[in-house]
This record gives structure tokens, C-alpha cells and sequence, in this order.
């Protein structure tokens, strides 16, 4: 389903034994911007309503790339060292 321009959309969640958890999960766009939205059921004095929470959708970041193998010759100073420490 194409996501339109300040328009979203929430369903029902799937149950969850954590009190504290979203009764209704879903997405929208406002501006440009997808955000996620989490929703509760709640009880007021007017009757029950959503409480409403959301999130910025944001592109997942590529993983950190290991750092580069050191490979240059210890100090002859350090007399503890070898040469080639970490090959």
C-alpha cells in the first residue's frame, strides 16, 4: 500500500504479556517524514481513547566496519614488545 502524505494507518497489535506495550502499532507520513506510531487504549473520564506515541522511521545504518589491522613495527625501546605485536 503506498503510504500518502499526512494520512497513517494503526492495527491491532499482537498481544503481548508486557502491561506497557502497544495496544495498536502502525505508520504515517507527515511533511514527507514516515514515522511509526504506537497506540494505547486507555480509560479517561469522557470514556476510553488512544494515547498515541510516534517514532521517526529512519534508514537502518550500514554496520561499523572492524578497524584496520595494525601491522607496523613496535618501538625497539620497549623492551617487552616484539617486533610484529599483532600479526
Amino acid at each position: 500500500m503506498e503510504q500518502r502524505d499526512n494520512s497513517g494507518a494503526i492495527f491491532k497489535a499482537k498481544p503481548n504479556e508486557n502491561q506497557n506495550w502497544p495496544t495498536h502499532e502502525g505508520s504515517c507520513m507527515v511533511n514527507g517524514a514516515e514515522f511509526y506510531i504506537s497506540a494505547w487504549v486507555k480509560q479517561g473520564k469522557g470514556g476510553k481513547f488512544f494515547s498515541l506515541a510516534f517514532k521517526p522511521k529512519q534508514a537502518r545504518a550500514e554496520p561499523a566496519k572492524p578497524a584496520a589491522r595494525v601491522s607496523a613495527s613496535v618501538d625497539d625501546d620497549i623492551p617487552f614488545a616484539t617486533r610484529r605485536m599483532w600479526d
